[in-house]
């Protein structure tokens, strides 16, 4: 019996078109096309053979293939796939378009190893494949290695796809997709806490202020770069920046943690601001004799005050140029939140390379591609101004005469200037962001969707909802939609006016110490014992805490506790029972107070006598071992049985 051979795979003609095609662009030979997408390549030319090497690739580089498996009627399919996505860039960012086709390989990859080669040439394999392919990303979803909307996005990519390369927008309608869990309940992002908001935008802020004035005023070295006072440093909220890679040293990464670095640099005293003397530092050195280790010390710290003095002398030093990509990265985040623009739109803002005198509110145009193509605006405030005109100086600085269209840049530091700039991406937030992070390392980092969400959350606070549409770029039914639905903040701040309510309400709770004293009141199963039973008498006049003598005893005046283990257990029990009967917003509305009221009656228990431990042995054998009163087991057990809880 032979057995198969293994496929030889070989590097295949190849060629590149870049998407959008140019008007009049012929595709010839399809088998041979990279299309570049953005700044990034992906082989499409390759599905037209049945058997692709799954080795990685360099960009530009076509995947390896075996020559003989190529399938001729896929050349007309992929001829139009090409045509297909330089369509839809038109209304899509580059790395969407590249996701899709990302995807669009996976499903081809799948099916020619699952028998249905003609998966992209018959109607027919080609709606099986689809199922088989839906069904496949539901396994792995199922298995938990991916999560929803990456596989929802990889269903519906390739069925987009399939429906506009076939001509027909019915594909694979009827189908059943994985949806996001929480798309329906999400409706967008949630604002930033607003002291993280505020903490990051002023680090932002102060650096890009601290290192333009470094640079474009020539400030000396060793520079004094001054940081919030919400930084709260013992030794001052400061940094001091030499010219080595190593331009900083915050106060967590002094003493011994400076000891473990790979580069210590100890000539320079970044707590003090100068070169270290001979005496502080000569011990620190592994040479054998201290004679040794002090000759050495000197010389390092020699050569690090050349460096200075060359730093000092020369207005473009190679670290100069690195500082200037870190303000550059800082005012990104800075003009993000001041705008509330996306990164995808001010990544095609074009600018020249200054701004009139007299513009008050300088306004950016640019193509929103989530919006089908879009033009909007970008208006910056007035206050902003001033930042706005030094950072066009310092990208000025930068640029040193070399020409660029677009307003922020992305770029490689050389030994002395920049490499070419190109358009930014990403990196440029991740970049501040790590050096925020090495500075502080407790800094939240604010993703640029959750910036626009704070933004857009502070214009619907102070304007009307007109206002904050045009300021975000989107129409009013979208600020609606995805915006003005009530943020976290208002939840934080709402719950906060209600527990206090409900903390206020219940301090008027009666607590005695032995059951004895509540005489011939009648027991209850909500704890405690009621004195005037048909006779309800509200703590408060609030509509909220109004009492029923049919369970509703929580907020009655008549209503009397005791500090013992019965009634704790009893509470406990029924704000067990109750939390687990939340299964919307409405029963949110409902029990969230009865329960919060549970949680003070406990607490009023827990400040009688020595009966704090007791209440905390009490809730964790509730809440964590279900050992509830028999009352409120047997309710538990009935909602089992009717389904109401699972």
């Amino acid at each position: 019996m032979n057995k198969p051979t293994d496929p030889i795979f070989t590097t295949r003609q190849h060629y590149v078109l870049e998407l959008p095609l140019r008007t009049a662009v012929r595709i010839l030979h399809p088998e041979q096309v990279i299309v570049k997408v953005g700044s990034k390549f992906i082989d499409v030319g390759s599905l037209c053979y049945a058997l692709r090497s799954e080795e990685q690739r360099a960009a530009k580089k076509p995947s390896q293939v075996e020559e003989s498996t190529l399938l001729p009627k896929r050349r007309a399919v992929v001829k139009q796939l090409i045509k297909v996505a330089s369509e839809m860039m038109v209304s899509k960012r580059p790395s969407t378009m590249y996701g899709e086709l990302l995807a669009f390989g996976m499903f081809v990859d799948w099916s020619d190893r699952n028998d249905h080669v003609e998966c992209l040439t018959c109607k027919d394999v080609m709606e099986r494949a689809y199922l088989g392919y839906v069904a496949h990303v539901n396994e792995i979803f199922q298995q938990g290695n991916i999560e929803a909307p990456t596989a929802f996005a990889r269903q519906s990519h390739v069925m987009k796809l399939l429906a506009a390369v076939t001509g027909n927008p019915e594909f694979g309608q009827g189908v059943c997709l994985i949806r996001d869990r929480n798309q329906g309940a999400r409706k967008g992002t949630e604002p930033a806490n607003s002291d993280d908001f505020a903490h990051t935008l002023a680090m932002a802020e102060m650096m890009f202020d601290g290192l333009a004035d470094l640079l474009l005023n020539n400030k000396p070295f060793p520079y004094e770069l001054k940081l919030p006072e919400s930084l709260n440093w013992e030794t001052g909220n400061h940094l001091w920046i030499f010219p080595t890679n190593v331009w900083n040293l915050p106060p967590h990464l002094w003493g011994e943690e400076r000891v473990r670095l790979g580069k210590p640099n100890w000539p320079y005293d970044y707590k003090r601001g100068r070169l270290a003397t001979i005496d502080e530092i000569w011990h620190w050195y592994k040479v054998k004799t201290e004679r040794a280790k002090r000759v050495l010390a000197d010389k390092l710290i020699t050569d690090a005050k050349r460096l200075i003095d060359e730093a000092n002398a020369n207005y473009r030093h190679r670290i100069r140029i690195q500082l200037a990509t870190s303000a550059h990265h800082a005012f990104l985040l800075l003009f993000m939140a001041n705008t509330g623009g996306n990164l995808a739109v001010i990544r095609e803002i074009e600018s020249g390379d200054v701004i009139d005198a007299e513009v008050v509110n300088q306004n950016y145009r640019a193509i929103k591609y989530r919006a089908s193509g879009k033009v909007v605006t970008l208006i910056v405030p007035v206050s902003f101004m001033p930042s706005l005109r030094k950072f066009m100086e310092l990208r000025n600085y930068m640029l040193d005469n070399q020409h660029h269209p677009y307003l922020f840049l992305a770029v490689g530091v050389k030994q002395k200037n920049l490499d070419a700039p190109t358009q930014i991406t990403d990196k440029g937030l991740e970049t501040i962001y790590a050096l925020m992070k090495s500075i502080d390392v407790k800094i939240t980092v604010i993703r640029p969707r959750q910036i626009r969400a704070t933004v857009d959350d502070w214009y619907l606070r102070h304007y009307e909802t007109a206002i904050a549409a045009k300021v975000m770029g989107h129409d009013e039914e979208t600020e609606n939609k995805k915006y003005g639905r009530g943020s976290s903040v208002d939840h934080r701040d709402d719950m906060t006016a209600f527990l206090r309510k409900i903390s206020d309400t219940a301090k008027k709770q009666k607590v005695v110490v032995s059951r004895d004293e509540l005489g011939g009141a009648a027991p209850l199963e909500q704890g405690g014992g009621c004195e005037s039973y048909g006779h309800p008498d509200g703590m408060s006049d609030d509509p909220m805490f109004q009492p029923s003598c049919d369970g509703g005893c929580w907020y009655c005046l008549h209503r009397c506790l005791v500090a013992d283990e019965e009634d704790a257990r009893k509470i406990a029990s029924a704000a067990f029972l109750m939390e687990q009967l939340i299964l919307g917003p409405a029963h949110e509305k409902a029990l969230r107070p009865l329960i919060q009221k549970c949680e003070e009656d406990l607490t009023a228990i827990a400040s009688v006598g020595d009966c704090e431990s007791m209440v905390k042995r009490v809730k964790v054998e509730v809440f964590e071992d279900g050992e509830l009163t028999h009352f409120w087991a047997e309710k538990y057990h009935l909602f089992l049985e009717l389904g109401v809880i699972t």
